[in-house]
């Protein structure tokens, strides 16, 4: 029994350094690229939550368009100047002898930080106040286009293209711009 005592008690047991030192290091190296792929992952969960949310403020935007325009007519844009352009179109009726209605839509620029963008409106014409606002703040418009194509004998088309990306996720690795565009036919004749 002694003997055994001694044989255990003469021997050595654990880690020597140099296997604490690589086990430290393969854990290190290990951790930094689970870390690396961890960082990746969030900042490309941010930015398809940041477009995921701008085309959704987007379309709304676009489908308040819409409506406006399939009850409209006498469509026309002008050149807001720094605001870009302005879509100048009569809603409700459409005959001219009478006072016709006449609507604006149209962009704002704004400078948040440094940051220029612009947010969309709806007002009446003449109108000293800001109107209804179609996009939410979070909504940055970095470019938004109008064209009116009149066929003869046919319904007007206006078609809206617009630049977007989400407000706080520009700043995330660039999130990506959205485009969106669409053609909607007045079911007026003008």
């Amino acid at each position: 029994m002694n003997r055994l005592i001694k044989k255990f008690a003469s021997e050595q047991s654990g880690f020597t350094l140099i296997e604490i030192l690589v086990a430290t290091t393969v854990f290190v190296l290990a951790s930094m690229m689970f870390m690396g792929i961890f960082a990746t992952v969030s900042n490309t969960t941010l930015q398809v939550e940041g477009n995921r949310l701008a085309q959704q403020d987007s379309r709304y935007a676009i489908e308040m368009i819409a409506r406006e325009v399939r009850n409209g007519c006498n469509f026309e844009i002008e050149d807001g100047g720094a605001d870009g352009q302005v879509l100048k179109y009569n809603s409700g009726t459409c005959d001219l002898s009478t006072d016709p209605v006449v609507w604006e839509i149209y962009s704002k620029k704004i400078n948040n930080d440094g940051e220029e963008y612009f947010v969309l409106y709806k007002k009446q014409e003449g109108a000293t106040i800001d109107g209804t606002q179609l996009t939410s703040d979070e909504v940055a418009i970095k470019n938004i286009n109008f064209q009116v194509i009149q066929p003869a004998n046919e319904y007007p088309i206006v078609e809206v293209a617009m630049e977007v990306y989400r407000q706080g996720f520009k700043k995330v690795q660039d999130a990506t711009t959205t485009t969106l565009t669409t053609r909607v036919t007045s079911r007026v004749r003008g």
